[in-house]
């Protein structure tokens, strides 16, 4: 999934290689190979389609430095791909905005349940692991239920 996604990012930003000014046709081009990625991973149509609202009305018409002092006081040089994709980056974060994750579960005494779902291979026992641990420090009785037929070596690994 994430594949597809930078696969999009990365023919947008090398679309606009070499041009010295980002006009409303590249934009929009970039914007299509982005948004096509963006659908093949899966992403809800609308979330995509405010998503490129937003950057296309951050990125055109929008003047671009063409240097840019960094941290340690050196002076980079900024092309309009690395403008583009700073603007997709900042309507990501934006998008994916601040999150409450904090877990809410019931006072001590009453049983909570959370379900851990996710890709293969994607870390959800050892994530389990470590909140079971993080319970255990406040004082929480967690029980762990291995339901991975596919691989039994989870067992263990939540023993573990």
């Amino acid at each position: 999934m994430l594949e597809t996604v930078s696969k999009g990012f990365k023919a947008a930003k090398n679309r606009l290689a070499g041009k010295a000014e980002i006009t409303a046709e590249l934009v929009d081009e970039s914007l299509r190979d982005i948004r096509v990625s963006l659908l093949e991973a899966d992403v809800a149509f609308e979330v995509v389609k405010k998503f490129v609202a937003n950057v296309r009305e951050k990125a055109i018409g929008e003047v671009v430095t063409t240097t840019l002092t960094d941290k340690q006081g050196k002076k980079r040089k900024i092309s309009p791909g690395d403008h583009f994709i700073k603007v997709c980056h900042d309507q990501l974060e934006a998008l994916m905005g601040p999150v409450d994750t904090s877990l809410k579960l019931k006072p001590k005494g009453q049983i909570s349940g959370i379900m851990m779902i996710g890709l293969q291979g994607s870390g959800k026992t050892t994530t389990t692991g470590k909140l079971a641990a993080k319970l255990l420090k406040e004082g929480r009785l967690p029980m762990l239920c291995a339901a991975d037929i596919y691989r039994p070596a989870a067992v263990d690994q939540l023993r573990v």
